[in-house]
């Protein structure tokens, strides 16, 4: 029977042994960065017994999608169940060293009401001695005669330095007093200090159930997903117009605010945004039916509901759609490896870095890249005069560029900010670094040489251009000039007989391109022309 119990007793201490909770904090070594959230690695080292043992890592962000939470263990270990428990606000337990200073805070609080009582009684002492005396001094000095007044003297001494005296005592309680209320302030201080470290918000802690083949010390890794950061795209360019290159510095800003500290650790960028909601569209069946509406309000409905194409313009005006920035967040890095998936590219950093828990981004130099570049100066006189010089950096989506702001330097002299589209389909990315005044460029209509006739059922005409241009460089330039020929969209009409010189024609566009090479000082001319026929009494219109 002894036997028995003592077996007993052996399995239950066993039981309990292993039925013990450990709790231990965990450290954040790699995260790869979305363009919204990132995923989070972090890393512990525990000591297990055989048999089953309960892991608590505490003080995970708040925000962590408790979803997407991954734990990776050695082979020697059977993962049980994982348990994220979201903590909440516990009644506040006073530590050990908060109840001592709390302590010196009474007793130096009941010692300032000590001083404080003998300052009253000594200034009200000192307030009764005055007026006794000042009443004594007053009879004295009705009765005084002349060879008295030297009694009348030290008589007046005398109660100066009872008052004195009295005078000395309160400073001398004042000073103590005034210790004790600066040593009080510390002491506030400090236990201020403890009570926001201790009440700051609670996150997530995940209970393991781990069961070990062996008593050993391992290493658990944990993965998940954080919604409190993400990174902001970034570029410096800077032209380069003597070496006929353009620098390219990339600048990610990068930001966290999960409450967890991301010091040292290996940092990847991505271009992936992750989407919890993955279902595949479904396709249903689609009827047709009478419609009672006016042919008037079926045109209108089939506007708005027609299906509008996205510009693939390289560079967009900052100043006409600042949101489509921050809707459309990513940036390169500097990187020792990318990692091309089917839905995103991955940039791992080469250098560890440390992004501090903060509202604020973080601003992270992450890489410089010298590319190749033709310089030209271009122009389209139909919408303004103004010349811009053009950086066309060459195989440009060999760069893995993603959209962001691009601020713009010339000869180290910043002149703006645009926005490159990283959507853009042509091996050369045009970068606009800026106007140039110096070069002239004008487009007329030539009156004088249009000529309009009526035949039959139709009328024609003949649209006629001159466009001059001069450069006042003092070196030689290549100059583009950029027009267009209308489109029709109506058998109505047709535009026939183009003449333009030696410009490059883009037909699904009608966009001409003249490519002048100017020495300095040089002027030059294009003329165009071209014939437009129509039904006789059809009113034109030309849109963009």
């Amino acid at each position: 029977m002894n036997k028995l119990i003592t077996l007993s007793a052996i399995l239950l201490v066993q039981f309990l042994t292993q039925a013990k909770e450990f709790t231990i904090g965990v450290t954040v070594t790699e995260a790869t960065v979305y363009l919204k959230g990132a995923k989070v690695v972090a890393i512990t080292k525990i000591t297990l017994i055989k048999g089953k043992n309960f892991i608590r890592l505490e003080n995970l962000p708040r925000e962590m999608n408790p979803n997407t939470i991954s734990i990776t263990v050695p082979k020697t270990i059977d993962l049980m169940s994982v348990s994220p428990e979201l903590q909440t606000a516990k009644p506040y337990k006073a530590e050990l060293e908060e109840l001592r200073l709390q302590e010196v805070l009474k007793k130096n609080n009941r010692q300032i009401e000590v001083y404080n009582l003998q300052i009253n009684m000594l200034t009200a002492n000192k307030s009764k001695r005055n007026k006794k005396s000042t009443k004594k001094l007053h009879r004295k000095l009705s009765k005084t005669k002349s060879n008295d007044v030297e009694k009348l003297e030290k008589l007046t001494a005398q109660y100066a330095k009872k008052a004195m005296v009295i005078d000395n005592a309160v400073n001398s309680l004042n000073e103590k007093k005034q210790e004790l209320i600066n040593q009080n302030k510390s002491l506030n201080d400090q236990l201020a200090q403890g009570r926001s470290v201790s009440t700051k918000p609670l996150g997530y802690d995940v209970v393991l159930e781990l069961d070990s083949k062996s008593d050993q010390s391992v290493e658990l890794s944990l993965s998940y997903l954080v919604e409190q950061a993400g990174w902001i795209p970034s570029y410096s360019i800077y032209a380069k117009t003597d070496k006929k290159a353009v620098e390219i510095k990339y600048n990610g800003k990068i930001y966290q605010n999960t409450g967890q500290e991301w010091n040292n650790i290996k940092l990847s960028i991505s271009s992936y945004k992750p989407n919890l909601n993955t279902q595949r569209p479904i396709l249903h069946p689609m009827y047709v039916k009478e419609n009672s509406q006016s042919i008037a309000n079926y045109q209108t409905y089939q506007l708005t509901n027609s299906y509008q194409s996205m510009s693939l313009s390289p560079i967009a005006n900052v100043g006409e759609n600042n949101g489509a920035l921050d809707a459309n967040l990513a940036e390169p890095a500097t990187w020792n490896a990318v990692i091309d998936s089917p839905l995103s590219v991955i940039y791992e950093l080469n250098r560890k870095h440390t992004i501090p828990s903060k509202i604020d981004p973080q601003h992270v130099l992450l890489d410089i890249r010298e590319v190749p570049a033709d310089y030209v100066y271009h122009a389209v006189p139909l919408v303004s005069n103004e010349v811009h010089l053009l950086a066309k950096v060459k195989d440009w989506n060999q760069l893995n560029l993603m959209g962001g702001e691009a601020f713009l330097f010339l000869a180290d002299n910043y002149i703006g900010k645009t926005v490159i589209n990283s959507r853009y389909s042509t091996n050369e990315l045009p970068i606009a670094m800026g106007t140039e005044a110096r070069i002239a460029v004008q487009r007329t209509r030539m009156a004088d040489q249009s000529d309009s006739k009526k035949i039959k059922d139709e009328e024609s005409g003949i649209q006629s251009y001159e466009i001059t241009y001069k450069s006042n460089m003092t070196f030689d330039i290549t100059l583009e000039i950029l027009d267009q020929l209308p489109l029709s969209l109506s058998n109505r009409i047709v535009v026939s007989e183009a003449k333009y010189e030696d410009a490059e024609l883009a037909t699904s566009t009608g966009a001409l391109l003249w490519k002048r090479e100017l020495s300095a000082g040089k002027s030059g001319k294009i003329i165009f022309s071209y014939k437009i026929t129509h039904d006789r009494g059809l009113s034109l219109r030309f849109t963009n």
